[in-house]
């Protein structure tokens, strides 16, 4: 069976708020990460 069956309401909404978070988190991470390779990039060619 699949574990979502095994899973109250209350279960799902939780790590469905988890995931939505894990996932703009990393989106803020990965642009601060671009973001500063960029800089040095444009840093080092000018």
């Amino acid at each position: 069976m699949s574990k979502k069956m095994w899973l109250t309401p209350e279960e799902v909404i939780y790590q469905k708020k988890r995931k939505k978070g894990i996932l703009y988190g990393s989106i803020m991470i990965a642009t601060i990460i671009l973001s500063t390779f960029v800089t040095i990039i444009v840093n080092k060619i000018s």
